[in-house]
């Protein structure tokens, strides 16, 4: 699914997000891929 997702960046026929975020949600957010941007996004979160 992430492949997908990062062959839609590129491609403007395929549709990027759904991919990417399935593939974030096959992973969870334990994986220690997924988990850096997920403590981004917590902190992002916390500073609006």
């Amino acid at each position: 699914m992430i492949a997908l997702g990062l062959i839609g960046l590129v491609l403007p026929i395929m549709p990027t997000i759904p991919f990417l975020l399935a593939g974030v949600a096959l992973l969870g957010r334990d994986h220690p891929v997924v988990r850096p941007f997920i403590e981004r996004l917590d902190r992002w979160r916390k500073s609006i």
